[in-house]
């Protein structure tokens, strides 16, 4: 018995499930897969018989256009073996959750030591060389802050070195 893979791509998720859903409901088909490779796009691999797979995707296709977000829709049928080895490959390399690793790996700052040691402290020069992110950073490290916790995001870049000076600097009498 042949198959067919029918490809439906839209922007946004939901446009994506209202798709689906007409698709699903209108044949026996399957889902094979739904991607995320990004910028709002979503790609979703329909399987099943020819016919149904090809009545499935125009009746998703005609969904999602009516929301007006319809990237591109294909069938294609009776797929080859290798083409389906090749596909499913390139496919699996690129799955969910691996990009959501990928992601947070970016979004994730690298944690540098910016908090001085015990015998170290920190210059004024050094702090001025920091962004503002990296001061709230040192600040929220302390204890017993100047500025209080829930009041270091709004700090401005000359309060927190202020602070951070104070708490690291030894008082001089």
């Amino acid at each position: 018995m042949s198959y067919a893979l029918g490809i439906l791509e839209t922007y946004g998720y939901l446009p994506a499930i209202a798709g689906v859903d007409s698709a699903l409901k209108s044949a026996n088909v399957g889902i094979k897969s739904v991607q995320l490779p990004g910028g709002g796009l979503v790609t979703i691999l329909i399987q099943g018989d020819v016919a149904a797979v090809k009545a499935s995707v125009e009746a998703g296709s005609a969904t999602i256009e009516s929301i007006g977000v319809l990237v591109s829709h294909h069938v294609i049928a009776r797929l080859d073996k290798e083409t389906e080895k090749l596909f499913y490959g390139s496919i699996n390399s690129c799955t969910g959750q691996e990009q959501k690793k990928d992601l947070t790996e970016l979004l994730e700052p690298k944690k540098q030591n910016l908090v001085p040691k015990n015998n170290e402290s920190l210059s004024k020069q050094k702090l001025d060389k920091l962004k503002v992110t990296e001061l709230r950073r040192i600040a929220r490290s302390f204890e017993n802050f100047a500025i209080e916790s829930k009041n270091i995001k709004f700090a401005n870049k000359s309060q927190l070195i202020k602070a951070i000076l104070e708490k690291t600097q030894p008082e001089v009498e």
